[in-house]
């Protein structure tokens, strides 16, 4: 519930998204941070939808549990995800629904080649328990974060402090091979790597968007997230934001 005067800072992170960004995400980048297109009903449902019209696929926001809403909560588990895993980039001693101690490693790092380069990120494991207790209902989703430096034996060096979720699109081994989903050793999420060989932050992407649109609902976001008022929003203010659910004494 959003208007719980108990939400921890994980929690307060998600409802921004709900409130502020998740709609914009699948004008920004398609599926890519939203996840792959849902059946529902025995009929396809694309992701962009089900962000702009959450009813498509059944979620309510009386807390009505569904399938795409497993705490029922009223957002898209895979939209929460990505909040979630946003937050934690940006703040990573807030985990809640975070694992990550995974494969024998924690934090276990995953480095991905194309082209020659090379890209390295912590992976993490997003868990949305489900309302009713049943763990076989947990929304489970992977993710990225960038900003750290594993040796040559995938055990991390340094973090930097300006880390950050990555978007993804998919699944894909290490060489960038599409994959089915994730599988350790093997299947990862997938950075989305632009034409100029730079991967793409969530944070990028949901600034450029709000940036670049006129909508109405869109210039709402925008001035949310402006934290310094110049017009232009900024990854850092994305980031700001997710972390603290405000853009108070953002500098």
């Amino acid at each position: 519930d959003c208007n719980s005067s108990t939400l921890n800072d994980t929690m307060k992170a998600s409802c921004a998204l709900k409130n502020f960004i998740s709609p914009i995400q699948g004008l920004a980048t398609m599926s890519v941070l939203a996840g792959d297109d849902l059946t529902y009903n025995g009929k396809q449902v694309t992701a962009i939808t089900a962000l702009m019209d959450p009813a498509s696929v059944g979620i309510k926001d009386d807390g009505t549990q569904t399938e795409f809403d497993v705490d029922g909560n009223g957002t898209l588990d895979s939209s929460q995800a990505t909040g979630i895993a946003m937050n934690y980039g940006v703040k990573s001693s807030n985990n809640t629904g975070v694992t990550t101690d995974l494969e024998g490693a924690d934090p276990k790092a995953v480095t991905f080649t194309k082209d020659g380069t090379n890209y390295k990120y912590q992976l993490i494991k997003v868990t949305i328990s489900s309302k009713d207790g049943d763990t076989s209902k947990d929304a489970i989703s992977y993710q990225l974060i960038s900003g750290v430096t594993p040796d040559n034996t995938n055990n991390f060096i340094s973090v930097a402090d300006d880390r950050t979720s990555m978007t993804l699109s998919g699944y894909c081994d290490t060489s960038f091979v599409k994959c089915d989903g994730y599988s350790a050793g093997s299947c990862y999420p997938c950075p989305v790597i632009q034409a100029d060989g730079d991967a793409m932050p969530s944070t990028t992407a949901v600034a450029d968007t709000l940036n670049s649109s006129d909508d109405p609902q869109m210039e709402e976001a925008k001035n949310m997230l402006d934290c310094n008022s110049n017009g232009i929003v900024e990854d850092a203010e994305v980031a700001y934001y997710m972390a603290n659910s405000s853009c108070e004494n953002y500098q």
